[in-house]
């Protein structure tokens, strides 16, 4: 996860880079100066991020409903519970929006190792319209996971208004196996 903040982070300090030049400080006069000059704002761009992420993991902290009944897909190659759900106001790309984060646990039950996307599809939909993916990622986001463990996973959909209920699809990719459930937005 760190590492893609990183590059997301370079491209990031690499643009503002070229803005500073053109209605900032003065233009660095060697590759040096240069270079420590993209290290200090690559250093606060890094702090930004990390003291964002800390807002919002408290806000869905703060915000987490438990569910009394876990919605649970028992499939094939892979387990999935969602436990519980938060919703939190959140600004994204420069846009005020309602996010649910669903919180699950997740459980590899192939022979090999897998990745939580090579097995398992969420999908959530309000009045009918499928819902856009809120870029989230939690720090087992990109990591494989050994037959038979269990780990905790959020995934975020950004919601279209507060008002309709989200209806929630799982599904195991390979089997087609799926199951359905709706959640009202508290």
């Amino acid at each position: 996860m760190k590492k893609r903040k990183r590059k997301l982070l370079l491209i990031a300090v690499l643009t503002a880079s070229l803005s500073l030049s053109a209605c900032g400080p003065k233009e660095p006069e060697t590759v040096e100066e240069a270079i420590e000059q993209s290290k200090s704002v690559l250093e606060n761009l890094t702090e930004q991020a990390e003291e964002r992420d800390k807002e919002r993991e408290k806000l869905i902290k703060k915000n987490r409903v438990e569910l009394k009944d876990e919605i649970v897909l028992s499939g094939s190659e892979a387990d999935v519970k969602i436990k519980a759900y938060s919703v939190i106001p959140w600004n994204s790309f420069g846009e005020e929006q309602k996010q649910m984060y669903f919180i699950f646990d997740y459980t590899n039950k192939s022979e090999n190792d897998a990745y939580f996307s090579s097995q398992i599809m969420l999908k959530g939909y309000q009045d009918g319209i499928e819902l856009n993916v809120a870029p989230y990622f939690d720090d087992t986001a990109m990591s494989a996971i050994r037959p038979n463990k269990t780990i905790e996973r959020t995934e975020a959909i950004v919601l279209r208004n507060t008002d309709s209920d989200i209806e929630h699809v799982i599904t195991e990719i390979n089997s087609g196996e799926s199951v359905e459930c709706t959640l009202k937005v508290k």
